[in-house]
């Protein structure tokens, strides 16, 4: 037998790039142990982000996620378009695109394989109601 993997608990960063877009990325467990610390994520990413900018969920790090995870985006997909936000995931992995597709989830959200694939598609969105924005310098 093999001993047990430790569980690794739910952990969040958020941060607002130059051009607006906001990053929120997911680590670890998300289930209904960490349902708290999941809508107080979200919460603050979403108050982070500008009106007609862009909120990126970075799912790479994300070890597992059931309905309550689930249920937490789909809620935080609600509020950002009531704020007029555009939310995008990006690197889910294999277990969470399974739990997309299993629940007809992913048609609702831009999917993208990574953070950098993510970002650039928003810095070329258009954001109706702001001026165009110049890409962000290297």
């Amino acid at each position: 037998m093999h001993p047990a993997q430790p569980r690794s608990a739910a952990s969040f960063s958020c941060h607002r790039r130059p051009d607006g877009t906001v990053v929120c990325r997911v680590r670890g467990h998300v289930d209904v142990d960490s349902r708290t610390a999941v809508r107080d994520a979200f919460r603050f990413a979403l108050d982070l982000v500008p009106s007609h900018c862009t909120l990126v969920v970075d799912l790479a790090d994300l070890a597992f996620c059931d309905s309550t995870g689930l249920n937490a985006l789909l809620r935080l997909r609600h509020d950002a378009q009531q704020k007029h936000t555009h939310m995008v995931l990006s690197g889910p992995g294999r277990q969470f695109r399974r739990l997309l597709e299993v629940t007809g989830a992913d048609a609702l959200w831009t999917v993208h394989p990574n953070i950098d694939a993510a970002v650039r598609a928003a810095a070329s969105a258009p954001r109706p109601g702001l001026p165009p924005h110049e890409p962000e310098a290297r």
